[in-house]
């Protein structure tokens, strides 16, 4: 089995913006302590530069009057969203012929398939790895001349000490468990290995019975027939971190295709990433789109269809109005913000947008002059720190040893009640300093924090698309209906989050389009000479 598809997550209202220069051991007075840790020198403080959530809120959630149309374009399918499914969908567009315009709130592109370096080291913002490479995947990477390295192996903690590639029958022997406990992670693996009903990503218009009855039971109901806790900790990590919510919110349909590609290369399970995670990635899926045809800081507000196709007004860095018609759009957001992109949206189908939950995450990346981790560890999985964060990513696993700085990620899914805090400096910086300080333990206790000279940081206010309980047959396909010329790319096309998913989307939306606009193109064409 090896149709995992992950994707961490996915930004729209909150851009991700690096903040730099939180020295440790700065909290308010009303926070809990955690770990006492020599405080690091001040750094400079947080900026927000570049985020533009009062504009963004003004024009899709507060209804305010937009200003005057500035300027009109034209071309054959307006695509919005410059994260890996847009992209997908603008350079399938471009092959089959038609003449996009892709248009990004952000500066760059990429979605959440970004990255930052420091003391060159690149390390992800967002998602790392793919586990396909094959199909339309291979082919972009095939047609860039990009070659992705394998990952190294995952270690999980217990006890304070790391365990690496923790799958594997000789390190669970060697586990401080009870033999209960080994048993039943050696039973789960099994099972994910013989998996007989196995789920299907892209969704089907319609689950089989089997499979909905996967995604009608939530994960802890699935893991009740291990009777583990060390399984029910560690899957919720897991579930936080890259399903969007807890063994409790999370659906077994969902976790069997995606922990499936978990368990290591020692089970011919490859995963596949770059220096830096995916951004090279989406580099390559935007290579052959021409840069005439890209708008960054264009946010998108006001899409409606049209008898001649669609219109869609997007508002630039200088706050000036530029207006699109096309014959087609591709909608690559997620559906939180499509009810107020698009106003006419059909209620059932913002209805069904209404029960699609996403959860805000934040990524803290320790930038450090010495290592503090094994070269050897990709993610070190981390129970009981919930509060602060599920694992911490090793982008210096992948880069040579010799290299003078190192990062280390660590990955905080956020609840929903702390979404706005995300957008707040000096709210996302205590809990920053407070989730770094949670870490040190695992990379070294009280010394590591002499070691880390920079924290960066990533927030992303609406990120992770949640695979909740019941999502995958027929909320997320009723969601992502193609209206009229308006049809959707996204992984939340699926109600989960992977990139794999997102690509996939991507061209199918473009494919769907290609064949809308000829088809409309030739009644048209048919009707004016009537023939």
């Amino acid at each position: 089995m090896n149709s995992r598809r992950r994707f961490l997550q996915t930004i729209l209202l909150a851009t991700g913006a690096t903040f730099a220069g939180m020295p440790l051991g700065c909290r308010n007075d009303q926070s809990k302590p955690v770990v006492q840790t020599r405080a690091l020198p001040p750094r400079p403080a947080l900026s927000t530069a570049g985020q533009r959530f009062r504009e963004m809120h003004s024009i899709l959630l507060d209804n305010s009057d937009s200003p005057l149309v500035s300027r009109t374009r034209s071309c054959d399918v307006v695509v919005i969203g410059a994260g890996p499914s847009g992209l997908a969908a603008c350079r399938t567009l471009n092959k089959l012929g038609l003449h996009t315009l892709l248009v990004e709130s952000e500066s760059r592109l990429g979605g959440a398939a970004v990255n930052g370096e420091w003391k060159g080291v690149p390390y992800p913002l967002g998602s790392v790895y793919v586990v396909e490479l094959d199909g339309v995947i291979k082919e972009i990477l095939d047609d860039a001349g990009v070659k992705p390295v394998l990952t190294p192996e995952d270690a999980i903690v217990i006890d304070n000490q790391p365990y690496l590639d923790f799958w594997k029958d000789s390190v669970i022997a060697s586990m401080p468990v009870s033999t209960s406990e080994k048993d039943a992670m050696r039973q789960f693996r099994d099972d994910l290995l013989n998996i007989k009903t196995e789920p299907i990503y892209p969704l089907p218009p319609k689950l089989s019975p089997e499979l909905a009855a996967l995604d009608g039971q939530s994960v802890r109901q699935y893991l009740q027939q291990y009777n583990s806790d060390l399984l029910n900790n560690l899957i919720n990590a897991y579930a936080l971190s890259s399903m969007g919510g807890t063994i409790d919110q999370v659906n077994a349909y969902c976790l069997i295709d995606f922990y499936g590609s978990e368990l290591g290369t020692s089970y011919n399970l490859p995963r596949y990433t770059f220096p830096g995670g995916l951004h090279q990635f989406a580099e390559a899926v935007a290579r052959p789109i021409p840069v005439e045809s890209q708008l960054y800081e264009h946010i998108a507000f006001d899409l409606t269809n049209t008898a001649d196709g669609v219109n869609l007004k997007c508002i630039d860095s200088d706050n000036q109005v530029l207006e699109i018609k096309a014959k087609a759009a591709v909608v690559a957001v997620q559906k939180f913000a499509v009810p107020f992109l698009i106003p006419n949206l059909p209620t059932a189908q913002k209805d069904a947008i209404k029960q699609i939950i996403y959860n805000p995450f934040a990524t803290i990346h320790l930038c450090s002059n010495r290592e503090l981790l094994p070269h050897t560890h990709f993610d070190t999985w981390v129970m009981g720190k919930e509060e602060f964060f599920t694992d911490i990513l090793n982008p210096s696993s992948i880069v040579p040893r010799d290299n003078p700085g190192y990062v280390y990620s660590i990955y905080a899914p956020r609840p929903l009640k702390e979404r706005s805090a995300l957008m707040s400096e000096e709210l996302f910086a205590d809990f920053a300093r407070r989730a770094a300080e949670a870490a040190l333990p695992v990379l070294g206790g009280k010394d590591a924090s002499d070691a880390i000279e920079e924290i960066h940081c990533w927030a992303w206010g609406h990120s992770v698309v949640r695979a909740s309980v019941g999502s995958h047959n027929g909320i997320a396909q009723h969601a992502s209906m193609p209206f009229d010329n308006i049809f959707f790319a996204n992984t939340d096309n699926d109600a989960s989050p992977s990139l794999e998913s997102a690509v996939h989307h991507g061209v199918m939306a473009a494919e769907l389009v290609e064949k809308h606009v000829r088809k409309t193109r030739k009644t048209r064409d048919t009707g004016e000479t009537g023939q």
